[in-house]
């Protein structure tokens, strides 16, 4: 025991911090989601008005410049007025022109931003409707693209928004 040289000592082999570790040593939770029912109204909508389009655009305009304010904010009160005043700017839009796929899309991601994943979903069905449709399959179809295009849309249950566009 004493004869011999001494054994050598190895260094462990790195473990890996777990899931969700920061360099502030802080755990990063993952968001919980709403996942009560969410009523998308599927009867037959009114067909769109005559300046319905001009009127929709300036809508889905005013809640995409909320929804900028609302990624940029820190005051959570102020957060909260910006959200509720864009997802109330997208529903307009969509009064307004319920064929409308950009404000389909856009109130989709917006119910995304609050964590309402069962509204989300039930407007990407919305939107695999239209694209059904042959008048608003290109309008509907672009918008599927942006969907598959972008990885952050839907991020935490990206394969179910997927299901949910038809692909």
């Amino acid at each position: 025991m004493y004869d011999a040289k001494a054994q050598r000592l190895h260094n462990p082999d790195p473990v890996k911090p777990p899931k969700g570790y920061t360099d502030d040593t802080t755990i990063v939770q993952a968001p919980v989601y709403d996942t009560d029912a969410c009523v998308i109204r599927d009867a037959p909508m009114p067909i769109a008005k005559k300046g319905a389009v001009k009127h929709t655009s300036e809508l889905t305009g005013q809640g995409d410049e909320k929804v900028k304010k609302f990624d940029h904010s820190a005051d959570p009160n102020e957060k909260t007025v910006l959200i509720k005043s864009s997802l109330e700017d997208y529903r307009k839009a969509l009064v307004d022109d319920p064929f409308s796929a950009e404000a389909t899309l856009k109130l989709a991601v917006a119910y995304d931003k609050v964590l309402r994943k069962s509204c989300a979903l039930a407007l990407l069905g919305r939107l695999s409707k239209l694209a059904e449709n042959p008048k608003y399959s290109t309008a509907a179809n672009a918008r599927i693209d942006e969907i598959m295009d972008h990885d952050v849309y839907f991020h935490d249950y990206r394969n179910d928004a997927i299901k949910a566009v038809g692909r």
